[in-house]
């Protein structure tokens, strides 16, 4: 009985040893290899040779459910941004393998995440022509950015600005790396990129006359939404086609500024001639006796050229219409007595027109 309880209790001290926690201190640390995002090595820094043992095994357990490593020296890669407890146990002896013990020791560790990254664009949708500015990502870590404007252009600005020769959709596409060598893509982006339109006009009469209206005509395409014209004296039009009247001579720059339904906007100048009217002017040898025909003498005038075309009124329902070059001057045979409102109305060579009025 005594050595059965001898041999008990020696089993027992050696399971005692061979499970027991080590008397010196398990440690590691660890470190990102060089630009690899979340690739770590860990480094085994257990103090057990200065404690008279030596370490049988590692186990490192990584924290992320993958396999163990077994290696004083390990390298791991994890997926970026999460928290894990790492974990090394080692195994170590201090006689020759005779007695053994195991211990471990943990530490938390936060992964790099990856970088954030993003695209905005400032117009959208833009114009073929235009600027079009882009910004993709936040914060200090970035320190390479990769843009693919979807026209065979690329960009590795932060905040790059492109301008598109062909109106579509494009897709813009945007890598970073940050300063830990994470890698990330923002989501595809659509660019709009919309046709200038055309800008353009006509207007009647040309040359226009003084206090005259004149006709305009948009002439613009295609997919025009608004107008925006200034009749260069000072007065502007948003409708289509405007009818505008100028109170001097001269020439005048108007300006027709369209915008398209993608929001895309042309403009167009055109010089607009206002010529002054003809002076309309006569003199009769009235007054004279009932049976008698007045005459009427022409004196009217043109600064713009000449006077093309004559209409006498002479008050008493009777017209006559005189066409250069014929003579525009007339007598006419009133057929009771009184006094008449004559009017003479002429047209000049630009078509600009005026009438004068005279009692006879």
């Amino acid at each position: 009985m005594k050595i059965r309880s001898l041999l008990f209790m020696i089993s027992w001290l050696m399971i005692i040893n061979v499970f027991g926690q080590c008397a010196f201190t398990p440690s590691f640390t660890y470190s990102y290899t060089f630009q690899q995002c979340s690739e770590v090595q860990f480094f085994d820094t257990s103090d057990a040779a200065a404690n008279g043992y030596t370490i049988l095994a590692w186990d490192w357990d990584f924290g992320d459910g993958s396999p163990h490593g077994t290696n004083p020296t390990v390298t791991h890669a994890y997926v970026p941004g999460i928290t894990v407890n790492v974990i090394l146990t080692v195994t170590a002896t201090n006689d020759g393998g005779a007695t053994t013990c195991n211990d471990t020791y943990s530490e938390t560790l936060n992964i790099n995440a990856l970088p954030d990254a993003f695209i905005a664009s400032t117009p959208n949708p833009s114009c073929v022509g235009a600027t079009t500015f882009f910004t993709g990502t936040s914060g200090a870590m970035i320190q390479a950015w990769n843009w693919d404007f979807g026209d065979g252009t690329t960009s590795n600005l932060k905040d790059p600005s492109h301008i598109y020769t062909v109106s579509g959709a494009y897709t813009v596409n945007l890598d970073v790396t940050d300063v830990n060598g994470c890698q990330n893509s923002a989501t595809p982006y659509t660019q709009d990129i919309g046709d200038l339109p055309t800008a353009d006009f006509s207007w009647d009469p040309d040359p226009a006359c003084l206090n005259a209206p004149i006709q305009f005509t948009d002439l613009s395409a295609p997919n025009i939404a608004s107008w925006d014209w200034n009749f260069g004296d000072g007065s502007t039009s948003v409708m289509q086609n405007p009818t505008h009247a100028y109170a001097t001579t001269g020439s005048f720059n108007v300006i027709l500024t369209v915008t398209s339904t993608d929001g895309c906007t042309s403009s167009i100048t055109q010089v607009i001639t206002v010529d002054p009217l003809p002076v309309p002017d006569f003199t009769t040898d009235a007054p004279v006796c009932s049976g008698d025909s007045v005459h009427f003498t022409n004196l009217s005038s043109s600064p713009n050229g000449y006077i093309a075309q004559w209409i006498w009124d002479f008050g008493d329902g009777n017209t006559v219409t005189i066409d250069y070059p014929n003579n525009p001057n007339v007598a006419h045979l009133y057929a009771s007595t009184g006094t008449y409102a004559v009017l003479l109305t002429v047209t000049d060579s630009d078509n600009c027109q005026n009438t004068t009025s005279k009692l006879i």
